[in-house]
């Protein structure tokens, strides 16, 4: 797993975590209400956005990684055009 995500997924569940704290609930609930009170819950929001974020992005590299080995393997080569498009020729 990537380092990044690790560390992501690690703030999402301690945050987790002091949420459920704070209200009196069992973390390993599945669905859960906070109130608006709750003074974890914009930084938990946050957490979760930055860690789909990251998901999102490897996920891309990886496609794009794989897209590059299988032109490549067909013998074709990167080439980058003068307007800094990437192609394969």
């Amino acid at each position: 797993m990537n380092s990044k995500l690790a560390k992501a997924q690690k703030e999402v569940s301690r945050l987790w975590a002091l949420m459920c704290q704070v209200d009196g609930v069992d973390p390993s609930s599945k669905f859960v209400v906070f109130p608006n009170g709750n003074p974890y819950a914009l930084e938990y929001n946050e957490a979760v956005a930055a860690f789909q974020k990251i998901r999102k992005q490897i996920k891309k590299n990886e496609v794009r990684r794989l897209r590059h080995a299988i032109l490549t393997e067909m013998g074709l080569k990167r080439v980058k055009g003068n307007l800094g498009n990437v192609y394969y020729e």
